[in-house]
């Protein structure tokens, strides 16, 4: 029996086993592997969740009511703020009770021989001038208020300088509104000092010592 003649151009043609074996495997079932999809994780979708929560309530708070002039880098910053209104008498207060209520105590009655009170003071209520060089330079020596005179026994101390310079350095401000609280408090009753009478007394004034209550009295 000759050898069949194969031509390459010519299609390969199955033989019967072959076909078999072609058709036995068409009919198998083939297993539907969902495309190698896996569901998301529960942990990642409580994350994304979360994520999505935190992005809009941040939003809500901090976007302005996405206001156009919110972030206008043409305006002007302060015609978006209001205005901020200080209470003088409260920042003296504060002050005050860190600073000066170890001598002159809460109530402003002073210590009996030792500081002079604030409280119905004539030192107080009186000259701006007068008072605001006592706190910006001290006081030394002898001291008559109400009647009574302090600062002359053995145990007596001189009033530290609380201005530029001094133990405690403060500001102008500073300055204008402890006095504003002193005259407001413990039943004084007296106009505020503002920051600029510090200024223009301190400006006029200069460095200077302690001052005496002698030397104050010939103030206006």
């Amino acid at each position: 029996m000759s050898a069949q003649h194969t031509d390459p151009s010519e299609p390969r043609r199955l033989t019967d086993p072959e076909l078999i074996q072609v058709h036995d495997h068409a009919g198998e079932e083939k297993t539907d592997d969902g495309g190698n999809y896996q569901l998301l994780p529960l942990v990642l979708l409580f994350l994304f969740s979360g994520l999505i929560f935190f992005g809009g309530t941040y939003l809500g708070l901090f976007a302005g009511h996405f206001a156009p002039t919110v972030h206008d880098e043409r305006g002007s910053p302060m015609a978006a703020v209001a205005e901020v209104k200080i209470d003088v008498v409260a920042v003296g207060k504060r002050q005050y009770s860190t600073t000066c209520v170890g001598c002159h105590q809460a109530t402003g009655l002073g210590m009996a021989g030792m500081f002079p009170p604030l409280a119905k003071s004539e030192w107080v209520t009186g000259s701006e001038e007068r008072l605001i060089r006592v706190l910006l330079h001290g006081l030394s020596g002898p001291v008559t208020v109400d009647g009574q005179q302090y600062g002359s026994g053995p145990t007596a101390q001189a009033m530290p300088a609380f201005g530029p310079g001094g133990a405690f350095n403060w500001s102008d401000d500073s300055i204008a509104a402890v006095l504003t609280y002193i005259r407001q408090e413990w039943g004084n009753s007296a106009p505020p000092i503002t920051a600029a009478k510090v200024t223009e007394v301190r400006t006029k004034v200069g460095a200077h010592g302690a001052w005496t209550a002698a030397d104050l009295e010939k103030l206006p």
